[in-house]
């Protein structure tokens, strides 16, 4: 329940760093064993942050329930936030959004935004920006991560083929 208008001020685009950064390690798996054991089962798992929450989906089949689950479990319980995927992620970003400046729809919504509600949280881009991006550190994702991933700030809903008792 807590999207980019948590993000530390000047820090724009830290939840949705976090969120991305879910995949790329945990505390038994890295991120290409997270990526293998995904396409092993040919599962997916998303995740992306807008202004007000975080959402993240998975998907697999039935015969594959316990490996994903707990897959799932231990991207979202375990993420180690690696250092040298934080800085990739971090360069890739800034040129996400340089490259997004060559058409104005690519960025013209972050503009819209920032003079429609101006230095109010849903005025700062959702992704960050060339600046803020620059500013955000790993400790920041991990302390985003430890403040707002909690069981009392998620919900999760469950729909397929599956048995309630299971």
């Amino acid at each position: 329940k807590t999207g980019a208008i948590a993000d530390p001020e000047s820090k724009d685009g830290v939840a949705s760093l976090t969120a991305g950064l879910l995949r790329k390690g945990t505390k038994t798996r890295t991120g290409d064993q997270v990526a293998a054991d995904l396409d092993f089962i040919g599962g997916e798992f998303d995740t992306d942050a807008s202004a007000d929450y975080t959402s993240g989906s998975a998907e697999f089949l039935k015969k594959d329930l316990d490996k994903g689950l707990d897959l799932l479990a231990d991207v979202l319980l375990n993420p180690t936030f690696p250092e040298a995927e934080v800085t990739k992620m971090l360069a890739q970003r800034v040129d996400g959004i340089k490259g997004q400046k060559d058409e104005a729809r690519g960025i013209i919504g972050d503009y819209y935004r920032a003079y429609l509600y101006g230095k109010h949280p849903y005025g700062r881009p959702t992704d960050g920006d060339e600046t803020s991006l620059t500013r955000i550190k790993r400790d920041d994702t991990v302390k985003f991560f430890d403040t707002y991933y909690a069981p009392g700030n998620t919900l999760l809903a469950v729909a397929g083929d599956f048995s309630t008792p299971e």
